[in-house]
């Protein structure tokens, strides 16, 4: 799916409950019967906006890319000042634990486990990590506009696979344990980014 496309709200809407449904509950519990309960629709006007579970898959991963883009985008605009302060408010954005954003992490972690038994998801997901990477070399690159690409890519990637790592072994018990985590891992990336 072409993640540029504009969607339309009930598209959103549809992403948005599916995506909730896998991070919820995992891949089995999607469905299309499933999905057009939750959004309190008969299945056949589902069916007009996506036809199949696969579509309905892609129009979600299509929602996700697009999000994380948008969001990305924004937050390199945001950087002002190209400077530890501005980069170091950007990596705390991306380690925030909101209901959102473990939605998208649960997400993110089964459409992983899908990419690595079906080929057609796996190229949604290489599309997916591809535009990740592009989106954080960006705002390497804001904020070390002196680098190379293959420079601005080669740090974008350490620092996607610290927060990723991290944030896929991490499980907050604590307000205080979560400050104390994202600093390492904010410190960490600084020193990935800037030396």
């Amino acid at each position: 799916m072409d993640t540029t496309v504009e969607l339309t709200k009930r598209q959103e809407e549809i992403a948005r409950t599916a995506l909730q449904l896998v991070a919820r509950e995992g891949y089995a519990a999607l469905s299309m019967r499933e999905v057009a309960k939750r959004l309190d629709i008969k299945l056949a006007s589902l069916q007009y906006h996506v036809a199949t579970k696969h579509e309905l898959l892609q129009l979600t991963v299509g929602y996700v890319n697009r999000v994380y883009r948008e969001d990305l985008d924004e937050m390199v605009e945001d950087m002002t000042v190209a400077s530890r302060v501005s980069l170091r408010r950007v990596l705390e954005d991306l380690l925030v634990f909101t209901d959102d954003a473990d939605d998208f992490g649960r997400f993110e972690i089964q459409f992983q486990a899908l990419a690595a038994i079906d080929p057609d998801i796996a190229q949604l997901w290489q599309q997916f990590c591809i535009n990740y990477e592009d989106s954080v070399a960006r705002l390497v690159a804001a904020a070390l506009p002196d680098l190379t690409a293959a420079e601005c890519r080669s740090r974008a990637e350490l620092v996607i696979a610290l927060i990723e790592g991290t944030t896929m072994q991490f499980e907050p018990k604590s307000v205080a344990a979560q400050k104390r985590h994202t600093k390492r891992v904010i410190d960490l990336a600084e020193r990935i980014v800037f030396e």
